[in-house]
């Protein structure tokens, strides 16, 4: 109705309104008017698999649902996410379906894109490495995969220095392990990255010692501070999973969180505020 009333007046204007949770299906009786876009959200969705992964039920919804939007729609759009909102320091390893993903909502008739990822504050998992990526598959979604981890590889090695590949060595192992449960954007990290089995264990003493050699073989303090920054969610990571008694540990995480300007660990709280509440206890 609000499209139908401004159209004469404002005829280059179009209305935007969510398809999101409870109204993500399509109406059965109800078209849209052709100057509404539907920005369709992917809330449910497993980002440990690619929306086009029929393996994958929860992911196969939604296909069911954007292939019935675009049925009624020519102006169908995303809202898609990208980041854990519970947990922004976390590891978040989505960066091997982000192609299979934009090249999904390309190839279902989507015109438009809103990537949603830590909005908040800078990162300390791989917000700068996710941001590049996703703006060189929304100017050119056409892109070839072997195109995407070429750029992938060309920004690890330009921002990380010769420790790159063990860096990329890192996201590849962590994007496999996920691979095996689901991975969702308010998800605690153990339910894709379990802590529980020796072989968990294993692994994660693996993953850090990628980091320690990354480290290692950064030859500049710009690509030391790259490495550091980027390395913290590893630390969060293990420190989550095991944090009882580990004072010193906590303390020089809050120190790294401090260094680089991270102010967010989850989008609804900030760690100052946590800070500025302890400091009005009295004792």
């Amino acid at each position: 109705r609000i499209a139908g009333d401004i159209k004469e007046e404002y005829p280059d204007i179009q209305v935007d309104t969510l398809a999101y949770r409870y109204t993500r299906k399509p109406p059965k009786s109800i078209v849209p008017a052709d100057n509404v876009i539907i920005r369709l959200c992917s809330v449910e969705c497993s980002f440990a698999h690619g929306l086009d992964d029929a393996d994958c039920e929860e992911n196969a919804a939604f296909a069911k649902t954007i292939e019935d939007w675009a049925k009624v729609s020519d102006k169908l759009y995303i809202w898609d996410y990208t980041t854990d909102f519970a947990h922004y320091l976390a590891p978040y390893p989505n960066l091997h379906i982000l192609w299979d993903n934009v090249r999904f909502f390309k190839d279902h008739n989507v015109v438009g894109i809103h990537e949603q990822g830590n909005y908040q504050a800078y990162s300390g998992e791989f917000g700068e490495l996710r941001g590049y990526l996703l703006a060189k598959l929304l100017w050119n979604p056409d892109m070839t995969k072997e195109r995407y981890f070429e750029l992938m590889d060309e920004f690890l090695q330009d921002y990380y220095g010769k420790g790159w590949h063990y860096i990329r060595e890192y996201i590849d192992r962590t994007a496999e392990k996920a691979a095996r449960s689901h991975m969702h954007l308010d998800d605690h990290p153990e339910k894709y990255l379990p802590l529980v089995k020796e072989e968990d264990r294993a692994f994660a003493k693996e993953m850090t010692g990628l980091w320690e050699k990354a480290l290692a073989a950064a030859d500049s303090k710009e690509y030391r501070d790259h490495v550091r920054k980027s390395r913290i969610q590893d630390e969060y990571y293990n420190l989550y999973m095991d944090f009882d008694g580990q004072v010193e540990r906590n303390q020089a995480l809050l120190e790294s969180l401090r260094e680089f300007g991270i102010d967010y660990h989850c989008e609804s709280w900030a760690w100052k505020m946590a800070e500025s509440m302890d400091r009005t206890i009295e004792p």
